[in-house]
């Protein structure tokens, strides 16, 4: 059976989510007082028993010349004595035609593993969205340019640069206020923060957080140009050794390109000329 879950389902849920993900107690409640709702998760029951569950968390697709409704399919998981059994395929058959009937035109998602890119494009992905990524030693950055600035930046206000710095790309995926609120609090959680910075009269964007010695850099929005500049801005406040960059693809000189996202379409492909299509912010 497949259904929304319930309340009585929570503690099943937050079981299963730290079997599958690790997660301490701390961060799986965290993420379920603050990320989930029911309506936006499914989930496979074996009598009383929850077996497996899916998330669907809202976002938009978005091209110069139009803008549809989409799903991020999100934090799949079966548990372990009952995978091998094609629950998860289910599950996102249902998650399919849920997003039909509200007139969704796509389901992206992030593969946790190289692997599994192959399992979904079995069930209709391809590969669609490629990010930079790249690591930079902090010895290897120059210093801060004087004119240049950074300071922590509110989700409403990344929201709309965001649509700004990401307008030049042939599609990209919109995370909406709820979802960039919780990213911002997230990593301010783990001691990062969200940055907006001038970098020769120039707008850019950062999202980053600590992990031991080295900061990851989720998302760097920036023109090529001043990426160098953008990652002194942002060791100036983070003062790692080392930062593990990531930027749409084709920003980043030293980086490589690799497959990150995926989408199932469900209407006709958006299709439109610009940079390559982009998908920031995962679990991965």
């Amino acid at each position: 059976m497949i259904r929304n879950p319930s309340d009585a389902d929570l503690p099943q849920l937050q079981a299963l989510w730290k079997e599958a993900f690790g997660d301490s107690e701390e961060d799986t409640a965290h993420y379920f007082k603050h990320r989930h709702q029911h309506e936006n998760m499914l989930i496979f029951l074996n009598g009383n028993e929850v077996t497996a569950m899916l998330s669907l968390l809202p976002v938009e697709l978005v091209t110069p010349e139009k803008t549809e409704k989409a799903r991020y399919i999100f934090a799949v998981a079966t548990k372990k004595n009952h995978r091998g059994q094609g629950i998860s395929t289910k599950l996102l058959d249902a998650a399919h035609q849920s997003i039909k009937s509200e007139g969704g035109a796509a389901g992206i998602l992030v593969p946790a593993e190289s692997s599994l890119f192959v399992f979904y494009e079995k069930r209709g992905y391809r590969t669609a969205f490629y990010i930079d990524e790249a690591k930079r030693n902090a010895k290897d950055l120059p210093s801060p340019h004087q004119e240049d600035s950074i300071e922590v930046c509110g989700a409403e206000d990344y929201l709309i640069m965001r649509d700004s710095l990401c307008k030049s790309n042939a599609m990209f995926v919109r995370w909406g206020i709820e979802a960039l609120t919780y990213i911002k609090n997230s990593f301010e959680r783990a001691g990062g923060a969200m940055f907006r910075m001038s970098v020769n009269g120039k707008p850019a964007l950062a999202v980053c957080a600590p992990y031991g010695n080295e900061v990851q850099v989720t998302e760097l929005l920036c023109d090529k140009e001043y990426l160098d500049r953008c990652l002194a801005l942002i060791h100036s406040q983070m003062k790692a050794d080392s930062y593990l960059v990531r930027t749409p693809q084709g920003r980043q000189n030293k980086g490589f390109a690799r497959p990150f996202g995926m989408i199932h379409w469900l209407k006709e492909p958006l299709e439109s000329e610009g940079e390559p299509p982009y998908l920031s912010f995962a679990k991965d």
